[in-house]
């Protein structure tokens, strides 16, 4: 099945978005690190200093820390990605797409890259109203707008038949 579609900088938002929303994936591929970072500063100014405070105090100060790790790693994930588009405009998966999925595996090209993964390669498919998301690792993936299928039926069709051959690998 071949499907052929203009990803556009709106489809690149919307998938930010749709991975938002699954912030145990996010916290543990982009966050961690600004997260272990900021507990290991707040762990150790209070071992260093030990100041007399309730357990409830204690406790109140490591859920600020982690509430400002989790919000600065959050706005720096988003500053960088901002930042990334601005500076390499021609390196985005935008234009024209192709996708071809068979019983091999999954063929893509656009005007950047191509190239083929075996279905051993790819974790799963995930969809919403207006999207497939064929997911390479834990937090990228290949989007598939719905809107490139003829029906919705086709659509149902080749979301089944991706199912189908992630289940045989």
């Amino acid at each position: 099945m071949n499907i052929s579609f203009n990803m556009d900088i709106k489809d690149n938002a919307i998938f930010q978005r749709f991975m938002l929303k699954k912030p145990r994936v996010m916290f543990f591929h982009s966050y961690f690190p600004y997260f272990a970072l900021f507990m290991y500063i707040g762990f150790y100014t209070f071992q260093e200093e030990p100041l007399l405070l309730s357990i409830w105090e204690e406790i109140s100060i490591d859920i600020i820390m982690l509430l400002i790790a989790l919000l600065f790693s959050i706005i720096t994930s988003h500053l960088n990605i901002h930042y990334w588009i601005k500076k390499n405009p021609n390196k985005l998966e935008l234009g024209p797409h192709t996708v071809k999925i068979d019983g091999e595996g999954l063929t893509y090209q656009s005007p950047v890259s191509n190239g083929f993964t075996q279905w051993s390669g790819l974790e799963r498919i995930e969809r919403n109203k207006q999207y497939f998301y064929v997911f390479i690792n834990p937090i990228m993936a290949h989007i598939i707008p719905i809107r490139a299928f003829s029906s919705s039926n086709e659509a149902e069709q080749f979301y089944l038949q991706i199912q189908t051959y992630l289940k045989r690998k």
